[in-house]
């Protein structure tokens, strides 16, 4: 997946769905997990039609809600907001738990980074992909996060792609 997104040798597929709905079907998608460790789910969700590339950004939230959820500890709390803006929507995904510090912040989205509480979790390919992807629709992707409190990724992507 790192490769093709790498090479360009995505197909440009845009199509027109609902992103608030995306977002619903990722969490539907993980709910035996969430569900297992009692998360509460706190949403506050603009109903939103975009024009984008609805696989990449499928993979994209299913990957940051993935994290979200392995790294929320039981009976924490995760958030999602989505808001529409002018020419853009505003995706942010917050859990609240482990968190990192602004040293592995810095390396967080670097391919096979792996902090102290991650590296029992997998591998330290799954945020480089994210940003991969938001990269290739166009939009920005950004963290904030304060060590054993919470972490946030904040992502503005255009309504409609310009290819």
């Amino acid at each position: 997946q790192i490769s093709k997104l790498d090479s360009g040798d995505i197909v440009q597929s845009d199509t027109t769905f609902n992103l608030a709905e995306q977002i619903r079907k990722t969490i539907q998608f993980m709910q035996l997990q969430w569900e297992g460790k009692h998360h509460e789910l706190v949403l506050a969700l603009d109903e939103i039609r975009i024009e984008s590339n609805q696989e990449l950004l499928d993979q994209a939230l299913k990957n940051l809600f993935e994290n979200a959820v392995k790294f929320t500890p039981e009976y924490g709390k995760i958030e999602w907001i989505l808001k529409d803006q002018t020419d853009h929507v505003h995706i942010e995904l917050t859990n609240h738990g482990v968190g990192v510090n602004s040293e592995e912040a810095e390396h967080i989205f670097d391919l096979f980074y792996s902090t102290k509480e991650m590296e029992h979790h997998g591998f330290g390919v799954g945020l480089s992909i994210v940003r991969k992807i938001i990269d290739k629709l166009n939009g920005t992707i950004t963290l904030d996060s304060q060590k054993g409190s919470y972490f946030s990724i904040r992502i503005e992507i255009p309504k409609k792609r310009d290819t």
